[in-house]
């Protein structure tokens, strides 16, 4: 059995003693938190390819413990207490509750393995997505909407960071991830953080991000990550399908930032970020490749849950193995660090 720590803004099927949540706000928008507890049932062992096996079905969850606004002083003793690493993280578009549960608890256990392992405590924000691929459009305004949320949580959370820091000392690791339809999430909420915040975090991942590219601009609202993280990460793919679809059909000519990182990126040398292109990691034929949509490389590939899990640990980049750094003189577009192509996957 596996244990996240849950935090949404979705509507409780009770609220005294929620057992799931609902694809609406809590209340009027964009929603009230609740905070707590959940433990998955998942089946033993690994799947071929070597990944860690993942619940699927709603009934392999127990929620306990919820409270209103904060986690309650029983949930934050256990996060202090836990793995020295702490991760933040929010899912992307098209997901139920329970399905994000699911989701965050597996990457627990995927990020724990491989290389560059990071025992660590997850705390996944879940947003009133519908899990319904056919309302994208419904999914990114209620996403920018949670912004507001999620910044709550962020503040929220601060005390209890200090806390954890205090606790494990120079071995405490902070990390706030996104994927996908996430980031827009992430992007809005840092656009609603107070000013003169305190944040601070150690590893700021933006993967896969369906967010424009312009975002990470002085102007644009992704920006505050480089003063509150101490590295911000942003993970692309140049074959990304899903980003192509949102590109041309619900955002023309706004290119997505988890297809080609931003377009200038010689702009950023010197700084606090890191691009990071994962086009070359696909094993597999064109028949049956191992990430079809191109897009979950990061928890669907080994060599990209490495290399993650390197960045986590604060590696620098220059010391992390299976990567090129490409930066022509005559290109403005690149200062990147390419991902090598992969090996055939690991039987079990």
């Amino acid at each position: 059995m596996g244990r996240i720590f849950y935090v949404t803004n979705r509507n409780p099927d009770s609220a005294t003693a929620p057992t799931s949540y609902g694809i609406d706000f809590n209340g009027a928008a964009p929603g009230r938190l609740t905070c707590g507890i959940a433990d998955v049932t998942v089946p033993a062992g690994n799947t071929p390819d070597g990944r860690p096996m993942e619940a699927s079905t709603p009934a392999a969850i127990r929620l306990s413990d919820p409270s209103n606004g904060d986690f309650s002083a029983t949930a934050k003793q256990a996060i202090i207490a836990g793995p020295p690493h702490l991760v933040i993280s929010v899912h992307g578009f098209q997901y139920l509750f329970w399905e994000s549960v699911t989701r965050a608890e597996y990457l627990s256990r995927w990020f724990a393995q491989g290389a560059y392992g990071n025992e660590n405590t997850v705390i996944a924000f879940g947003w009133p997505s519908a899990g319904d691929l056919a309302q994208y459009e419904r999914d990114y305004g209620i996403a920018g909407t949670s912004g507001q949320a999620l910044a709550q949580l962020l503040m929220t959370l601060r005390p209890l960071i200090a806390a954890f820091r205090q606790n494990h000392g120079a071995a405490a690791r902070v990390t706030l991830l996104a994927h996908s339809m996430g980031n827009h999430v992430v992007d809005a909420a840092f656009a609603a953080v107070p000013s003169g915040s305190d944040l601070s975090y150690d590893r700021i991942l933006l993967v896969a991000a369906d967010e424009s590219r312009g975002e990470l601009a002085p102007t644009g609202k992704l920006a505050l990550g480089l003063a509150i993280a101490d590295r911000v990460y942003v993970y692309y793919n140049n074959q990304d399908f899903p980003l192509a679809i949102s590109a041309s059909v619900y955002h023309p000519f706004v290119i997505r930032l988890g297809m080609d990182g931003p377009p200038n990126k010689d702009d950023f040398k010197g700084r606090n970020i890191s691009f990071i292109n994962a086009s070359a990691v696909n094993y597999g034929d064109l028949q049956n490749p191992k990430d079809s949509e191109r897009h979950q490389y990061y928890r669907m590939i080994p060599e990209v849950r490495d290399d993650i899990g390197a960045v986590m640990r604060k590696i620098s980049d220059d010391q992390i193995p299976n990567r090129i750094y490409r930066d022509d003189p005559h290109y403005g577009w690149e200062n990147y660090w390419r991902i090598n192509g992969v090996t055939a996957p690991p039987m079990v």
